[in-house]
């Protein structure tokens, strides 16, 4: 039997739902690729730390390139000017400290060194994460962040395909 999620979602908030399959499409995509994600770059429970422990790696073993990124850290850049307390991060937290401070340096420009940028960005994914699995986004609402999760999708995937280059590499090496 055929189920049409845009249709139950437009009845369920009665008729409020304005956006069709087509414009939240990365955003259902963002859950198949994080899963990937979560999976081989999380030993299957991403956190702060697993995060730190992953751009580790692939900086330790000179996989990080600022042209594999550069898109990123700009729209990164432009898509979140804040006041500073306006930003929320918190309940990121690594080693006892709020990853709130490398996030606004990041973003402020004050923090250039790649590794801590490309921490920065994930810290941002992963934030993104938390609040759409755990009921933060607004279904009314969401398509407007389609292109946020789409750019986002391509972060993970940029990053999957390093972890992977780095793991058969490992392998190679043995």
């Amino acid at each position: 039997m055929n189920f049409n999620e845009i249709n139950w979602l437009g009845r369920y908030f009665e008729g409020q739902i304005t956006y069709g399959t087509s414009e939240i499409e990365s955003i259902r995509n963002f859950v198949l690729i994080w899963n990937i994600f979560e999976s081989v770059a999380g030993n299957r429970s991403m956190s702060i730390r697993e995060i730190d422990n992953l751009v580790d790696r692939l900086a330790n073993g000179n996989m990080l390139q600022l042209h594999d990124f550069q898109e990123f850290i700009e729209y990164a850049k432009q898509a979140y000017q804040f006041e500073e307390e306006e930003i929320e991060f918190l309940n990121l937290r690594r080693n006892g400290q709020e990853v709130e401070r490398l996030v606004i340096d990041f973003l402020e420009g004050r923090e250039n060194r790649l590794p801590q940028m490309v921490r920065a960005l994930l810290y941002i994914t992963y934030r993104m994460r938390n609040n759409l699995m755990h009921g933060k986004k607004n279904m009314l609402t969401i398509d407007t962040q389609n292109a946020d999760f789409n750019l986002v999708n391509k972060l993970l995937a940029k990053v999957l395909d390093l972890q992977k280059e780095y793991s058969n590499l490992q392998i190679r090496i043995r």
